[in-house]
This record gives C-alpha cells, sequence and structure tokens, in this order.
C-alpha cells in the first residue's frame, strides 16, 4: 500500500516589508525575543540577530515561526501560507 503524508498545519504571524511602513516593522519586530535591532538603510531593511543578520528587501515577508524570526520571498510565502480568518 502506498500512503502520503498529511499535511500540517502551522501558525506563522507574519509582515510584508513595503519599503515604506518602518513603524509597523518595528511594532512586529519589537515583540520577537530573538531580535536584538531593527536598521534601515533606505529600503533595505537589517534584521539584526544574535547569530545572524538578515537583510530584507521590499516585497519579502518576515515571518515568525516557532521562536524564530526569519525571511520570505512573496512567491515562496503566498504558495505556503494562507491567511487565517479571524
Amino acid at each position: 500500500m502506498k500512503y502520503r503524508k498529511r499535511p500540517v498545519v502551522i501558525e506563522v504571524e507574519a509582515i510584508q516589508w513595503t519599503g515604506k511602513n518602518h513603524e509597523d516593522i518595528i511594532e512586529f519586530l519589537d515583540l520577537r525575543p530573538d531580535v536584538l535591532e531593527v536598521r534601515f538603510r533606505g529600503c533595505i531593511l537589517h534584521i539584526v540577530k544574535e547569530k545572524e543578520l538578515l537583510v530584507t528587501q521590499p516585497g519579502k515577508f518576515i515571518v515568525w515561526e516557532n521562536g524564530n524570526t526569519d525571511t520570505c520571498f512573496a512567491d515562496d510565502f503566498e504558495r505556503d501560507f494562507e491567511r487565517v480568518p479571524k
């Protein structure tokens, strides 16, 4: 018999960096214990973590999952995630 692994539902919090939503990004990342500092260099966003620097361009998503902040290209994010109804 053949089996297929069931999809696992993982809820994440995310925000898309537009290059203009500085205050929303600061508010979103301020709650993340793994983020040490947020720097804006024009439209490029630098997220400083203890052992890593995330460099993010407009259009990418910032994702909070299982205690970790990461970035994701919009195409990948839209393919892998769907909005959860409130």
